[in-house]
């Protein structure tokens, strides 16, 4: 996912040229001599981005001084324009949901001028941030809206853009051929537009490509086309390319050629102030300098490194700066400086809502943890670690899926057009045929009229059992589509919550192998691994039930149940989770009370509820069981003293669409099925279940059960 990152930023500071202090000072003296005018709009506007790649915060001022001038002007393409400026300036800062609003706004007051190339702007704007969160799917769906509006328009820069984002999130999922085909539209548009200085960032950018491949010989041979192309009014792109020349470099381990590069691209950098640059340029030359040992000089570079990008805003790549000066602090065995800076990287990645640089932090942490023989944080970060891995790769997968269905839809649209043009040369052919039959009308007049007749009957025949082929389709189809909806939620629920507590019982097994536990630490671990176990068999059982369920297969077969001996047996099974919180269980049944229902449903129906109950009690909590006779049935009762439920939750937690799990006490987790499950095996065995909560006062459920066989007292409300 880093390198995901990494591809998407380094494409990106190709197209983010310097400051330009010349042409600054420029706009800013023709500004003040300005009135107030659409052209003093524009201005500002312009300003902002000479500003964006050197300061973020000032970039934002001079957008909403634009914005205020074209709402008082009703200047709307500027206002668009500025909103624009603004997106790009909070992405930057890693402020995603302003930057999604500002985009959402750019789009609303587009449509009311119909400004189709602010929509596409706007879509692409969102089509990065979605990429950045890791949600390729929906960043999918954005960038390719934007093709088709310049498309539409034929505006090569709304496409070029949106075929960059797209080659971004094609390499992110793994389709890297769609990806280069991505990079060489963009090149074509290019050289049609005899555009050099965009040719060269596209040059740049397929060797960025190639570069991440490792394919190194074809990055640099692209690398050099862009250098060709560089003349002196194009400085700022020569140092992206002398930068990216130094990565190749250094990840050949051709250290002196790196730095060589890397120091080339330093000084134009600073003679340009372009800030943005100088970011990535120190990091590059801090990390050199930590492979050669020379961690005092990269420990300078890499502070430097930080400052300048948190003068920027730019928290992103903090989070990558903070990682890399805790490698350097780890490699001076300065273990809790190491552990701090990786700390930071992941608060950092988190408060940013991005997964980049989260997962290497994490590793980072177990890694460091595990050395230290500090097992217990090292099995925190581990399991953490697997949590976002796991959640990355089931995203992947998804979107891999996603790009499949879109290149089936365009194949479904060929094939239609393809039976068109066959019904339409049917139709030609039928109406030759007709032609032919008019030359004889006269003489088959009689003929034809009788044919003419039998042509209605059929087309009517035809026409009646056409409707009822369409109403059966109709209905297949409905059937197929909620099919396909509960076969993804299976998928969903398998890969994330079973995969989720198997990487626990993974990690805890591999603790107890090595015996790197002992004493106390070894006992709360076995607690845990029991605990574990016990949620992988309650989650198999309720996914196996559930799809016996919606398949129709689910056979119950009633038999006597003692109801206290039974209830006894799932206290036994479950009290492993519950002494993990030192929960109390207790019951208060007659020996003597029986019903008839299936076993499987009935030991179903307390495992769930009874791991309800513990999940969302707190430590040294009580659950009680209780049984109340009225007339000829029961009613139990499973109370706790947890967290409890607004009013709002109790209506939705036994809905069929509702399969939200929300977290224990302890941060356990479910599938959301188990009360559904309890609902409907409650149901199937001839019962009712109802709900009663109070927040932090506790839940109960009620369940009313038939009794099987007499119970001695024969007067209502008795407990059991």
């Amino acid at each position: 996912m880093k390198k995901i990152l990494s591809l998407f930023l380094t494409c990106f500071i190709t197209t983010v040229y310097g400051q330009n202090s010349a042409v600054i000072d420029s706009l800013t003296h023709v500004l003040k001599l300005k009135k107030e005018s659409k052209e003093k709009a524009e201005l500002f506007i312009e300003l902002g981005n000479q500003y964006k790649s050197q300061n973020n915060e000032l970039a934002v001022v001079y957008a909403d001084s634009a914005i205020r001038l074209a709402k008082s002007l009703n200047y709307t393409q500027a206002h668009v324009d500025a909103l624009r400026l603004k997106g790009f300036s909070n992405r930057i800062s890693g402020k995603l949901e302003k930057a999604i609003s500002h985009y959402n706004e750019m789009i609303e007051l587009s449509q009311d001028i119909d400004y189709k190339k602010g929509i596409a702007q706007a879509k692409s704007g969102k089509g990065i941030i979605y990429f950045i969160k890791g949600d390729f799917k929906q960043s999918l769906v954005e960038n390719e809206a934007a093709v088709k509006i310049g498309k539409e328009i034929d505006d090569p820069d709304v496409l070029v853009e949106a075929y960059n984002n797209l080659s971004n999130t094609c390499y992110g999922i793994g389709a890297h051929k769609k990806s280069l085909f991505f990079r060489q539209m963009v090149i074509q548009l290019y050289k049609k537009a005899e555009n050099k200085r965009e040719l060269a960032v596209a040059y740049m950018n397929l060797g960025v490509f190639h570069y991440y491949r490792k394919d190194y010989d074809k990055a640099l041979i692209n690398y050099k086309k862009a250098a060709s192309i560089h003349d002196e009014t194009m400085d700022s792109e020569k140092a992206v390319t002398l930068n990216n020349i130094a990565l190749v470099f250094e990840n050949i381990d051709q250290l002196d050629s790196a730095l060589f590069y890397y120091k080339q691209s330093k000084l134009i950098g600073e003679r340009l102030n372009y800030n943005r640059l100088l970011g990535w340029t120190y990091t590059g030359l801090g990390v050199v300098n930590q492979k050669q040992g020379k961690l005092q000089e990269a420990k300078q570079l890499l502070d430097k490194a930080l400052v300048t990008r948190e003068t920027l805003g730019d928290n992103f790549e903090i989070s990558k700066t903070y990682i890399a000066l805790g490698d350097n602090y780890k490699l001076e065995n300065n273990i809790q400086q190491a552990i701090s800076y990786y700390q930071k990287a992941v608060n950092k990645s988190k408060a940013n809502e991005s997964v980049f640089y989260l997962e290497d932090a994490l590793q980072k942490l177990q890694e460091i943890y595990k050395e230290k023989g500090d097992f217990l944080n090292a099995y925190k970060y581990h399991e953490e670690y697997h949590l976002i891995k796991d959640s990355l790769q089931n995203k992947e997968n998804i979107e891999k899926i996603t790009l499949l269905e879109a290149e089936f839809n365009f194949q479904k649209e060929r094939d239609s057009l393809k039976a068109q043009n066959k019904i339409k040369d049917i139709a030609l052919e039928n109406s030759q045929i007709k032609a032919s039959n008019n030359r004889n009308i006269n003489i088959l007049l009689s003929t034809l009229l009788l044919v003419s007749l039998c042509f209605i009957v059929i087309v009517f025949r035809e026409q009646k059992v056409k409707g009822k082929l369409n109403k059966q389709l109709s209905k297949q189809s409905q059937e197929l589509k909620e099919l396909n909806r509960k076969k993804n939620k299976l998928f969903a629920l398998v890969s994330h919550d079973l995969k989720s507590p198997m990487n626990r019982l993974f990690g805890l097994v591999y603790l107890l192998k090595n015996d790197l536990l002992e004493g106390k630490e070894k006992e709360e671990m076995l607690n845990a691994l029991d605990k574990n176990a016990i949620g992988v068999n309650t989650l198999l059982t309720n996914l196996l039930s559930w799809v016996s369920f919606e398949e129709g297969n689910l056979s119950l077969k009633a038999e006597e149940i003692n109801l206290s001996n039974r209830i006894q047996s799932i206290i036994d099974w479950i009290k492993p989770a519950a002494n993990l919180k030192k929960i109390t269980i207790s019951k208060e049944l007659t020996e003597n009370c029986f019903v008839k229902m299936d076993a499987n449903s009935f030991d179903l129906i307390f495992r769930n509820l009874l791991s309800n109950a513990i999940k969302f009690v707190d430590k040294n909590g009580n659950v009680q069981i209780r049984g109340k006779k009225l007339g000829q049935h029961i009613e139990l009762e499973i109370q706790d003293n947890g967290v409890g439920m607004p009013i709002e939750k109790i209506d939705q937690i036994f809905s069929d669409t509702n399969h939200r799990s929300s977290l224990g006490t302890m941060g356990e987790k479910g599938t959301g099925l188990g009360l559904n499950l309890v609902r409907e095996h409650v149901k199937m065995n001839g019962g009712n279940i109802r709900v009663e909560s109070k927040i932090d006062e506790g839940t109960s459920f009620f369940i009313t059960l038939k009794i099987f066989k007499p119970i001695p007292s024969e007067k209502d409300n008795v407990l059991y």
